[in-house]
Order: C-alpha cells, then sequence, then structure tokens
C-alpha cells in the first residue's frame, strides 16, 4: 500500500539541492507527485507532496533528515479533502501597489469561503507613472455553483484600477 505524505523543507540553499533531494527520494523508492521549490536570498524551501510504499515511509524521512541535516524537514499525512463539486480558476489580480493588498485578497476569499491553492505576489515598479504595480497570481477552487464573475467582483472592490483576468 501507498502512503502520501507533504514535506516542507526550509534551510540554506546549496547548489543542485533539489536535484540531489529528488534523486535521493527515487533511491528510496519514493517519487514527487507534486513539489513547489524556492530559491531565494540564498534561503532554499519547498513543499513537496511524496508517494512511497508505506513500509518505506519512515525508511525515506530519516535518510533525508540524516543526509541533509543542514535542513529542515517537517513531515505532515496528505489531508485530501473532496473536490468533486469544485473548479479550480487561475487569476491574476493587476491592481496599483499599497500596503495590505494580500491581507485584504486573502479576506475577501476568506469572506467567500474560498481559499488560495496558490498565491504568487509580484510588485514591479513603473517609473513613468512613478508607483508600483501589485500582482497576484492564484489558483483557487471555487464551488460549480459560483460564477467567476462573482469572484472577480469581490476582488475588484479590493483597489482602485484592479484588473482580473482569468488564465
Amino acid at each position: 500500500m501507498k502512503s502520501v505524505f507533504i514535506a516542507t523543507i526550509i534551510g540554506e540553499d546549496k547548489p543542485y539541492i533539489t536535484q540531489s533531494l529528488a534523486e535521493t527520494t527515487r533511491r528510496m523508492g519514493g517519487e514527487w507527485m507534486k513539489s513547489k521549490v524556492s530559491h531565494l536570498g540564498g534561503r532554499f524551501s519547498a513543499l513537496m507532496e511524496i508517494r512511497v510504499d508505506e513500509k518505506d515511509e519512515q525508511k525515506l524521512k530519516d535518510k533525508l533528515e540524516s543526509l541533509y541535516s543542514e535542513l529542515t524537514f517537517f513531515f505532515s499525512p496528505l489531508h485530501v479533502e473532496s473536490k468533486e463539486d469544485m473548479e479550480i480558476v487561475n487569476l491574476v489580480l493587476d491592481c496599483n501597489d499599497r500596503s495590505g493588498l494580500t491581507h485584504d485578497i486573502v479576506e475577501v476569499l476568506s469572506e467567500l469561503d474560498l481559499e488560495a491553492d496558490e498565491m504568487e505576489v509580484r510588485r514591479f515598479p513603473v517609473t513613468p507613472v512613478g508607483g508600483t504595480v501589485y500582482s497576484a497570481k492564484l489558483s483557487v477552487h471555487i464551488p460549480n455553483t459560483m460564477m467567476r464573475a462573482e469572484l472577480a467582483k469581490n476582488l475588484e472592490e479590493i483597489s482602485d484600477c484592479t484588473r482580473i483576468t482569468f488564465e
């Protein structure tokens, strides 16, 4: 029987760390089902959904922690929620930058009883305008009964000049 868990890994960035972690996982009989890896400012972080034979799960976890003692590992079981009556919506929210925008987006989603599965935020200086543009790329599960237009309308109220683009 297969076991599936989430590994959260953080630490100092090293050359080829992602490749090395993948090779170790494969050697121990595991496979990455999904992963999100980030290298930022000399730091490394990763979220990985790992599947491995149930009998090898603890061996894999122990091996990762012993081989990569400079990294911090957090392991948690995968909680599978029913997404049958849900649609994955990918969107980009662009607007003039201001303090608190990420908080406001999370608040709007919460009020709609939604949550972003993924959210990537960037800020871009726009020299001719003399300001900064805020851009958030989101992946959200919405009920099939909710219209995309309803989600967009609520998010557009966050700030003046907000533009929502569905991908």
